[in-house]
């Protein structure tokens, strides 16, 4: 056999070669195109939505989104109050933020410019709107939740409402959840990123009409949701001792759906000795130049109020 033939049998092959990949990949197609039409016509879902029918809206959800959509998570415009502070309780190892809540002379809770607040303050203020327009055919909850995004721990909880259909009344049987944080409403198994903790009649700080939080020492306060992030002010104890000489305030950053955060902004007293350090970067990529000197300055604030007392 001399060099050509050997070159005719091997580009012979080559194109058979050819032949049977086009061959397979037409098979393929033809199997996947049949599958389709098969999930198609015995009416499997396609996608991940959980409903192939389409749903009809809530009860006045018309009236709701524009109830809950002036309103906007954040304690930054109450931290930026004069008369708030913080102090702290070394033997009981609390910190308490003082006059963060606000009410009317009818005790009414009064959102910062009516329109900012965190979980709490938010489905109080939204109760009291939403409560005459379903009148005696639904009861309303408050509920503690933990949502996936940004609460992830019961110590971290959320708050939100659960509207549920009296005997005889419309929709008989379907749970409503109302979350104005996020300003999301609709049926209970559209909000598979929460689980829900405890009901309750009321939410106690409004109850009983209290200006302060108190919180265990290295559980936040969150101040704003932004780009992805919970940004919170927290104070620490350092190596274990926690008094007016020993003790960590800061302002800290966590990512979405991520558990572990870091410092913002934070300065530290080490047995009297003062210690400041900030995350420039992180600071500039979330936060404009006027919220994060509000931020900073309170946090100087607070930080010498402790140590003066």
């Amino acid at each position: 056999m001399n060099n050509q033939q050997e070159r005719q049998i091997i580009s012979r092959m080559k194109s058979r070669e050819r032949g049977l990949k086009w061959a397979c990949f037409c098979l393929l197609a033809a199997v996947a195109g049949l599958g389709w039409f098969i999930l198609v016509s015995r009416g499997v879902p396609v996608d991940d939505k959980l409903y192939s029918e389409p749903v009809a809206p809530p009860p006045f959800a018309k009236e709701i989104f524009e109830i809950t959509g002036k309103l906007e998570y954040s304690g930054l415009p109450m931290f930026e109050q004069r008369d708030v502070f913080v102090s702290i309780d070394p033997e009981k190892r609390l910190w308490t933020v003082h006059n963060i809540h606000r009410f009317d002379e009818n005790g009414d809770l009064i959102l910062e410019r009516n329109r900012y607040g965190t979980c709490g303050e938010l489905v109080a203020y939204v109760y009291n709107y939403i409560k005459p327009l379903f009148g005696d055919s639904h009861e309303i909850e408050f509920v503690r939740a933990v949502q996936s995004g940004y609460f992830q721990t019961p110590k971290a909880t959320h708050m939100v409402l659960f509207i549920t259909p009296k005997e005889g009344a419309r929709r008989n049987g379907e749970m409503l959840v109302l979350d104005p944080s996020f300003h999301r409403y609709g049926r209970i198994d559209e909000f598979e990123d929460y689980m829900f903790l405890e009901r309750m009649p009321y939410v106690d700080f409004v109850e009983e009409k209290e200006r302060n939080m108190t919180l265990p020492i290295s559980i936040s306060f969150p101040l704003l949701i932004k780009k992805n992030y919970l940004l919170g002010i927290v104070i620490e104890d350092i190596n274990g001792v926690f008094d007016r000489n020993n003790f960590l305030i800061a302002v800290t950053v966590t990512r979405k759906y991520n558990f572990a955060g870091r410092y913002l902004f934070a300065i530290r007293n080490v047995n009297g000795d003062k210690q400041a350090f900030e995350n420039k970067l992180l600071s500039k990529n979330l936060l404009n130049e006027k919220e994060y000197e509000i931020i900073k300055e309170r946090v100087r604030e607070f930080f010498e109020y402790i140590v003066s007392r």
